[in-house]
C-alpha cells in the first residue's frame, strides 16, 4: 500500500491526461468555439469531470474545463483531488494550466504552469513559450532556466 501511495500523485496526473484524451469523461458546455471568437479550439466551455480509479478503488476525481481568454485566446485548467478516504494518507490537490493563443488558425501555446500539492511534497513548475523571441523560459520554484529555441519550433 505504501508503494501506491507514494507514487499516487504523478499517477492521479498521467490519468488525467489519458482519461482526457481517450474517453470523453461527464462533459458540459457547447463546442461552438466560432460563437466565442477562438477559431483554433473547438471545445471552448467544455467542461469535463473523472472520477479517476486505481483497480477498483475510487481514488478522487479529476475535472479539466477550457476558456476562452483575450481575443483568440484560450486557457486549460485542470484539477486533480484525492477522495477524503485517501487524504488521510497522502493528500493530493494539484492544478495544471496552459494558456495559449490562436495564430495562423493553429493552437500557440504561451504557458504551461503545474503546483503540486501531494502529501508533504509540494512544488510550482511553469514554462512560458516565448516563442515571438524564440525562447522558452522554465521556472521550477521561483528559479529561471531560459532556452533558446531555433527559429520555427515553438
Amino acid at each position: 500500500m505504501r508503494d501506491f501511495l507514494c507514487g499516487y500523485g504523478r499517477l492521479l496526473l498521467l490519468l488525467v491526461f489519458a482519461l482526457s484524451a481517450f474517453m470523453g469523461g461527464r462533459c458540459h458546455g457547447a463546442w461552438a468555439a466560432e460563437s466565442a471568437g477562438v477559431s483554433c479550439l473547438p471545445f471552448v466551455g467544455e467542461r469535463m469531470d473523472f472520477n479517476v480509479n486505481w483497480e477498483f478503488i475510487n481514488a478522487g476525481t479529476a475535472t479539466m474545463q477550457i476558456k476562452a481568454g483575450e481575443p483568440d485566446a484560450y486557457r486549460i485548467d485542470t484539477f486533480a483531488n484525492t477522495n477524503k478516504f485517501l487524504d488521510m494518507f497522502k493528500k493530493v490537490r494539484d492544478r495544471i494550466t496552459s494558456e495559449g493563443v490562436c495564430r495562423e488558425r493553429r493552437m500557440q501555446s504561451t504557458l504551461f504552469e503545474v503546483e503540486q500539492n501531494e502529501g508533504t511534497y509540494h512544488a510550482r513548475k511553469g514554462a512560458r513559450f516565448l516563442w515571438r523571441e524564440n525562447r522558452v523560459t522554465y521556472m521550477q520554484n521561483g528559479k529561471p532556466t531560459v532556452y533558446n529555441v531555433p527559429a520555427g519550433y515553438l
